[in-house]
């Protein structure tokens, strides 16, 4: 066939047509078309918002954060940061680079004083997918076991980093510890 023969497709053909499937599922192939066309042009900014009115979600705004980011992190500066923090950390995680899981991430920004304490496993993976375009719900929230979440008065600080004495605690402080850095790096002073 001679593709020569037959004009671009404009995004918003793409758009309107991905809005008729019923299903996120049935969404989701033209997000990552859209995506890809946008790191195409070097535009992959662009491709969020695409991407959210795809799925029908809210983007998160830098200027007006959930209440469960904590005051520190909601200039424009550090809030923009941490969006793009998760987003990173959202790539790792569903590329299977690092054997992170949400959970950890949310013991975190727990401890790391990003997000209140009180916030719960519904709400941060609402907050997560306001954060990640064409994240559907449950998938943050299935993704670990929470019970790194139960010990309220528990800081992965303060798990020990011996595998002798508890494996399973050492490899999830380690695994805090690379999240932790990842925020403490990227993010604003």
């Amino acid at each position: 066939m001679n593709t020569q023969q037959m004009n671009d497709i404009p995004v918003n053909f793409v758009v309107g047509h991905a809005r008729l499937q019923s299903t996120e599922a049935r969404r989701k192939p033209y997000v990552e078309l859209v995506k890809a066309w946008a790191e195409h042009e070097q535009q992959p900014e662009a491709a969020l918002s695409v991407a959210a009115e795809i799925m029908g979600q809210q983007l998160m705004d830098i200027t007006h954060l959930p209440k469960e980011i904590l005051p520190a992190w909601r200039s424009p500066e550090r809030a923009e940061a941490l969006i793009n923090v998760v987003r990173t950390i959202d790539k790792k995680i569903t590329n299977q680079e690092e054997w992170w899981t949400w959970d950890l991430v949310m013991r975190v920004m727990v401890d790391d004083g990003i997000l209140s304490p009180r916030t719960r496993r519904n709400r941060f993976d609402s907050i997560i997918c306001l954060m990640v375009p064409g994240k559907s719900h449950d998938t943050v929230r299935k993704s670990g076991t929470y019970k790194v979440m139960d010990k309220k008065n528990s800081s992965w600080h303060t798990w020990v980093s011996n595998s002798l004495i508890n494996p399973e605690q050492a490899e999830n402080r380690a695994y805090c510890e690379q999240i932790s850095q990842l925020f403490s790096r990227s993010l604003p002073k």
